[in-house]
C-alpha cells in the first residue's frame, strides 16, 4: 500500500489526467450522459441548433459516440498542456519504482515527449533508454562534466581464468563499491570486473574517460561472453551515456542479455532485484 501511495504522491499530475480520462468512460456506462445533456440544455433553455455541430452530433448518435468526442477532446487538452512537461520523480527523499507500462502509458497516451533520470533507479534508466522510449531525456540536473585532466580509471578482472560466459560487470563513481560483500551471492562465482573512477567520491560530474573505458572494456570481451549483470553506483548522466555509447553501439552480436541490478537502500546490497534491459 505504501509504494502505491508513493507513486501516486509522485505523479500527481499524470494520475489526476489518467483518472479525468477514465471517469468519462465510467460515467458513460453508468449513465447516458446525451439524456442527461439534452436535459441540461432544456432546463437551461438551449436549443441543440445553438450547439457546435461537433457536439450536436456526438449528442444525437448516442451515448458511445458522444463518450468518444469527450475522451479525445479531453486528450487534446491533456496534450497541449504536456507538450513542454518534463515527467520526473517528484519525491526527493525515496527512490519510487514505476513500472515500464506507466512509463509507456506516460509517453503514447498523455504525450509526454521529455523524461529526467535524475533519482530514478538506476535499472530503469537503463531500460528506459535502451528502448528510446522518450523524444528526450534530461540526466544532467546537478551533474557537470568534468573538463580537467583526465580521470584514472581503474579496470580489474577477478574469477577470469577462464572468462565464464556470464559477466558481473561492476560501475563504481558516485560511491565506492565493496562488490564482494554487495553483490549477490549467487553471482560471487562469476567472472568480475570492476571499473573504478578514482576521484573525490560523491561528487557529481560527468567524466567520458570513464564511459570510454567502459566502452573498451566491454567490447574487447570474447564472443564467448553472451551476458552481464551490472552493478553500478553511477550517475543519470553516466546511465545515459553508457547505454547510448556502450550497449546501443552494435558490434557485440554475441552478448544478449543485459541485467541491471538495484541496491536496497539502507545497507546498499544488491539484493537481486534487477531489470533484464535486453
Amino acid at each position: 500500500m505504501r509504494k502505491l501511495m508513493n507513486k501516486i504522491v509522485d505523479w500527481k499530475r499524470e494520475y489526476v489526467q489518467t483518472a479525468l480520462l477514465t471517469l468519462i468512460i465510467v460515467a458513460n456506462v453508468c449513465f447516458n450522459l446525451p439524456e442527461i445533456a439534452k436535459n441540461v440544455l432544456a432546463d437551461a433553455s438551449v436549443q441543440m441548433s445553438e450547439l457546435d455541430p461537433k457536439w450536436r452530433l456526438a449528442i444525437g448518435f448516442g451515448r458511445w459516440v458522444f463518450a468518444i468526442v469527450v475522451v479525445v477532446g479531453l486528450w487534446f487538452v491533456i496534450k497541449y498542456f504536456n507538450k513542454d512537461y518534463v515527467l520526473k520523480q517528484n519525491i526527493s527523499n525515496d527512490i519510487v519504482w514505476h513500472t515500464y507500462f506507466d512509463y509507456w502509458f506516460c509517453r503514447y497516451f498523455l504525450s509526454i515527449k521529455k523524461l529526467s533520470l535524475t533519482r530514478m533507479p538506476i535499472p530503469m534508466q537503463f531500460k528506459l533508454v535502451w528502448k528510446d522510449l522518450f523524444l528526450e531525456y534530461d540526466y544532467m540536473d546537478g551533474i557537470t562534466e568534468k573538463e580537467e585532466a583526465k580521470d584514472k580509471v581503474k579496470v580489474e578482472r577477478f574469477q577470469d581464468n577462464p572468462l565464464t560466459s556470464t559477466v558481473n560487470l561492476v560501475l563504481a563513481d558516485t560511491y565506492p563499491l565493496d562488490w564482494k560483500s554487495k553483490l549477490p551471492a549467487s553471482v560471487l562465482n562469476l567472472t568480475t570486473i570492476v571499473i573504478d573512477r578514482t576521484g573525490e567520491k560523491g561528487t557529481r560530474y560527468y567524466s567520458r574517460d570513464f564511459v570510454k573505458k567502459i566502452s573498451s572494456t566491454v567490447h574487447d570481451l570474447p564472443n564467448n561472453v553472451t551476458t552481464i549483470n551490472l552493478f553500478a553506483t553511477i550517475n543519470a548522466a553516466h546511465c545515459y551515456h553508457i547505454t547510448k555509447e556502450v550497449f546501443m553501439t552494435g558490434g557485440r552480436d554475441s552478448l544478449k542479455h543485459l541485467v541491471v541490478y538495484e541496491q536496497s537502500k539502507g545497507s546498499w546490497v544488491f539484493e537481486g532485484k534487477n531489470i533484464k534491459v535486453f
